[in-house]
């Protein structure tokens, strides 16, 4: 009940945040979050409340802890994830007005349940790991209608993926290039042409 508070910087040394610690701070306008291995679980939201509009993660966090700020409809604008993260937990960003592009760095490698659930501002998902991350039956609920880009030739292996499978418009990054090999069969028959890398069109 801080009520004239506007502005929270989580340092990195911080480990723990105990539930409703910011609770009824209903002014906070933006967040710093530079705690680099904060692993909470709880339940109730760190930081909500239609007062948020910017959350900056900090370079160097690893992980995003379960619950850490949800309920936020004026948190728009993109949410930038640092390629250091490597884990986000659930319901850490649901129902936010965060909007435009959504990437998830390659160093990502689980995204839990609603972790994103009901953040229908996105314009689209990009995930930047060949290798699709463990994601939840509902991590991006709401957002299935959305476009999922994933990189050069791995629309398959997310088309297969628990949670992923849920997108109904997986693509590939654009910019792919392909090698194509070209040979006479029988080697007797004739000459080929046109083998080499191209680009996708």
């Amino acid at each position: 009940y801080c009520t004239g508070l506007t502005t929270v910087t989580i340092p990195a040394s911080v480990t723990n945040m105990a539930t409703d610690a910011f609770s009824g701070c209903s002014s906070i306008a933006t967040v710093n979050y530079n705690a680099v291995n904060c692993t909470n679980t709880e339940v109730t939201p760190f930081f909500s409340g239609n007062s948020i509009t910017s959350f900056i993660i900090g370079e160097g966090v690893v992980s995003i802890p379960r619950a850490l700020v949800m309920n936020c409809p004026n948190l728009t604008g993109q949410l930038v994830i640092p390629n250091t993260v490597t884990s986000i937990g659930s319901l850490s960003f649901s129902y936010c007005g965060i909007s435009n592009k959504l990437t998830i760095p390659s160093s990502v490698s689980s995204i839990a349940n609603t972790a994103f659930a009901y953040c229908t501002g996105l314009t689209e998902i990009e995930v930047l790991s060949q290798t699709p991350p463990s994601c939840g039956a509902t991590t991006f609920a709401g957002c299935y209608d959305k476009p999922l880009i994933v990189p050069c030739g791995c629309v398959s292996a997310y088309q297969n993926s628990p949670g992923w499978s849920n997108f109904t418009n997986i693509q590939q990054t654009s910019g792919c290039s392909y090698q194509i090999n070209a040979s006479a069969n029988p080697s007797n028959g004739g000459t080929v042409q046109g083998a080499g890398i191209y680009n996708q069109r």
